[in-house]
């Protein structure tokens, strides 16, 4: 019978851990994204009026939006050619700082933290360099759910798509992220939900990566990059602080 080796000798080597943020430090699936885009319809109404279902065809939109992206330019996608997009013509000025305002507070009302999520970074800083690197439209929102669940002190950067204009998998984000803690690409680990944007990119970087399945169980491969599997998979991020 073949043994797994153990979880303490695969992190060997490894001198930063870099998460993303949503589905892996903190739930963000569809119960939250239902939320979002409830307070988001409110904001769309005054131009388009009501609709039967704005949460199926708003986040449909959004993900074709990122697939295409994701194909080429990997720009992170603005406010502004969001609401373009759902209204089929220019937004007004108006709709669009109605779904920034709306982006930006809920982002921040419907993240929940897990109880020991601040004790599980306190652990790991003290043998691990460690980040955030997000993507999101907004980077605000992101760095203030760090602080006020009190996760930021224990991170040594926080990079979000939203301040450099890409989203992961680019890797320009990867890279500002590296350098930013000054380690080597095969000594960084990059945990998180999405395959693609998280195992891919960070696989395209050099840098090791672990699949989490704790908030959301998404697929552990990606067609875009068959030959990639994670080095790790996590049914929890606590296994990450498992000593031998």
């Amino acid at each position: 019978m073949r043994t797994m080796t153990p979880l303490t000798e695969r992190l060997e080597g490894i001198e930063a851990i870099v998460f993303d943020l949503g589905n892996t430090l903190v739930p963000f699936a569809e119960p939250e994204l239902k939320v979002l885009y409830a307070q988001l319809e409110h904001a769309f109404r005054a131009e388009l009026g009501p609709e039967t279902d704005f949460y199926g065809r708003a986040n449909r939109i959004r993900n074709e939006m990122i697939r295409e992206r994701e194909a080429d330019s990997m720009r992170e996608i603005t406010i502004e050619e969001f609401c373009g997009a759902v209204c089929g013509r220019p937004a007004s000025a108006q709709l669009i700082a109605a779904a920034h305002r709306t982006m930006d507070q809920t982002f921040v009302e419907v993240c929940r933290i897990p109880e020991d999520l601040g004790s599980l970074l306190a652990r790991l800083g003290d043998r691990f360099r460690l980040a955030v690197l997000s993507n999101y439209v907004l980077t605000r929102p992101v760095e203030e759910v760090l602080r006020r669940a009190g996760l930021y002190e224990h991170l040594h950067t926080v990079e979000v798509s939203a301040t450099y204009g890409y989203a992961k998998p680019h890797p320009d984000m990867f890279e500002r992220v590296r350098s930013s803690l000054g380690t080597r690409p095969e000594a960084t680990l990059m945990v998180g939900d999405n395959f693609y944007c998280d195992i891919v990119g960070g696989h395209r970087a050099g840098w090791r990566t672990a699949h989490t399945l704790e908030h959301y169980r998404g697929a552990g491969s990606d067609s875009r990059a068959p030959d990639v599997r994670a080095d790790l998979v996590l049914e929890r991020l606590g296994e990450l602080a498992a000593r031998p």
